[in-house]
């Protein structure tokens, strides 16, 4: 699944990641989670998103890869248990 995340705000990337993780971790058909965060070298944001949703992923210990000469990150979604991040929320 591929998320287009270049024209959000850096702050907002962490929100929308948490969501994600929480709704989409552990489902078998789902492999991995896509995050496009820049689309040029000219981006002034690229950075300041990858950042956040680096120190998201490495509070959680999620491993990630990057994508596209770092255009976008990778994380397989599928092999994390969601009731173990820590901002899981039972309904």
């Amino acid at each position: 699944m591929t998320l287009d995340w270049h024209l959000i705000e850096p702050k907002e990337v962490v929100c929308l990641l948490r969501v994600h993780l929480t709704s989409l971790s552990g489902i078998p058909t789902i492999k991995h989670l896509r995050i496009v965060v820049g689309t040029s070298d000219e981006d002034s944001k690229k950075e300041a998103r990858k950042r956040m949703i680096k120190k998201l992923l490495k509070k959680e210990s999620i491993e990630w890869t990057e994508d596209g000469n770092g255009q976008a990150m990778l994380i397989q979604v599928d092999v994390i248990d969601p009731k173990c991040l820590s901002f899981f929320r039972k309904k």
